[in-house]
């Protein structure tokens, strides 16, 4: 990882959050809308938990990604259980030129755990 994402792992671990391998994510696109980021993709624990999904820009928190979207290919790709680790939504944004085209995604465990994956805006 890179940029800002350095910056969330570093942040999630001096909040007392450790990496856990059993959290995946990622986006399957990220869009710049004016005004918005349009993210969507998915995020999963691999044993079972909740987890929930937090969007950054440029080290600024933008709001979280509410799963619940269908994703029958991820569950199956990943053997999960929970197939409704989808989401896709529009985050409204000041949109301050940062310099950067990264958007990050940090999951969170329900035990305090985390993962963080990122994107380019196409």
């Amino acid at each position: 990882m890179v940029g800002d994402s350095m910056d969330l792992v570093q942040a999630a671990e001096k909040s007392g959050l450790h990496h856990d391998g059993r959290l995946r994510g990622n986006f399957d696109g990220v869009y710049r809308l004016p005004q918005e980021i349009r993210v969507h993709g998915w995020a999963v624990d691999l044993a079972g938990g909740e987890v929930g999904v937090l969007v950054f820009h440029c080290g600024n928190y933008l709001g979280i990604a509410p799963r619940g979207v269908s994703r029958p290919d991820v569950a199956k790709a990943l053997v999960s259980k929970d197939i409704d680790s989808g989401f896709t939504l529009n985050l409204r944004t000041p949109m301050k030129d940062c310099g950067s085209s990264q958007v990050d995604g940090l999951v969170l465990g329900s035990d305090g755990g985390f993962a963080t994956f990122s994107a380019r805006f196409e």
